[in-house]
């Protein structure tokens, strides 16, 4: 066990983290069974990710969904479901329709858009597992003794999102 006790500047839920204290941390939906985060990046990828599973479901069937609609399918702010389905509108992900009986819908087929993609406009470059030590560790000299196992988890957690699509989610409504 490394003995991060004697370094200053450590914040107290790395160190408990380390000690095996507390689960890793992931932000973004919970999984209502188990009450486990299913989702390691922030809360605005994982409205989107939850936002876009809502349109697959109704895709090819012509149906449209206004963000009330799929905030109250998926439990999430109003505000922040329209918020992220303007800027999916900018991505080329979703298409709006303003007036009475407009909403959204997707512009690609759901088994073409991945998890990955629709993350990548949120989260960009941005790594979701950073150094437990702190900025003033990694990328300054040595790496911290987690360094390597760190990056194995990202690159496999990348992999695997990239191979993860909508597809799954057409007509499997939960709601329906």
């Amino acid at each position: 066990m490394i003995n991060i006790k004697k370094r200053k500047n450590i914040p107290f839920f790395w160190k408990k983290l380390l000690d095996g204290m507390v689960p890793p941390i992931h932000v973004g939906g919970q999984d209502k069974l188990s009450g486990k985060k299913m989702f390691g990046y922030g809360k605005m990828s994982g409205t989107a990710v939850a936002a876009i599973s809502a349109l697959a479901e109704n895709h090819g069937e012509g149906v449209q969904l206004s963000s009330q609609q799929i905030s109250e399918q998926r439990n999430l702010s109003q505000a922040l479901v329209a918020k992220v389905l303007t800027v999916l509108s900018q991505a080329g992900f979703v298409l709006g329709t303003r007036g009475p009986g407009g909403g959204y819908r997707l512009v690609r087929d759901p088994s073409e858009i991945t998890i990955h993609d629709v993350v990548e406009v949120f989260e960009g470059h941005k790594d979701t597992i950073s150094c437990p030590f702190g900025p003033g560790w990694c990328g300054v000299g040595e790496p911290c003794p987690m360094h390597d196992d760190l990056e194995k988890m990202r690159e496999s957690n990348a992999a695997k999102f990239k191979k993860c699509h909508f597809g799954v989610f057409v007509g499997h409504g939960r709601n329906g």
